[in-house]
């Protein structure tokens, strides 16, 4: 029974240590997601920064916004990646939360049903333990009697 309690005691730490690694795991994660929305953000700044400058330059020409084509293309692809990353370290993230949410829920069950065997082992035990003190007491009660019989035969016998 001790050795059934402590290797579910063992195993509820195994879990923990999973989740806890799990959490740091999706710190991380949630770290490189913001790094990834932070450069989605400085991308849009600098594609408006330059979009600002191109038309202080050109207020000449109805104040419209003039870039290269090919540095309008680059700009534009750095936002997208940006954004495409951001969404897959969230997807990501979202999955490792589902995981640990599972294997959280997992633990506890196994915990509870340890936990419930135990109380039903303590229980039978309680039992035993009452079942062999009344067994006793039983047993002494029969002495008893028989050593008053055993007294009283030998008195009518001598009588």
């Amino acid at each position: 029974m001790k050795k059934n309690a402590e290797g579910l005691k063992e195993e509820t730490k195994n879990a923990r240590l999973l989740a806890q690694d799990a959490e740091g795991k999706l710190e991380l994660a949630l770290k490189e997601a913001e790094e990834a929305k932070a450069a989605e953000k400085k991308a849009h700044e600098d594609m408006k920064t330059l979009c600002e400058r191109e038309s202080i330059q050109d207020q000449d020409f109805d104040n419209k916004i003039k870039l290269a084509l090919g540095e309008f293309e680059s700009l534009k692809r750095k936002v997208e990646e940006s954004g495409n990353i951001a969404d897959t370290k969230v997807a990501d993230v979202m999955a490792q939360i589902e995981a640990v949410k599972v294997r959280n829920k997992e633990a506890e069950k196994k915990l509870e049903a340890n936990l419930k065997a135990i109380e039903e082992i303590k229980e039978a035990t309680d039992m035993a333990l009452r079942s062999a003190e009344m067994s006793e007491a039983a047993e002494k009660t029969l002495e008893a009697q028989l050593q008053r019989w055993h007294k009283e035969a030998q008195t009518m016998v001598v009588a």
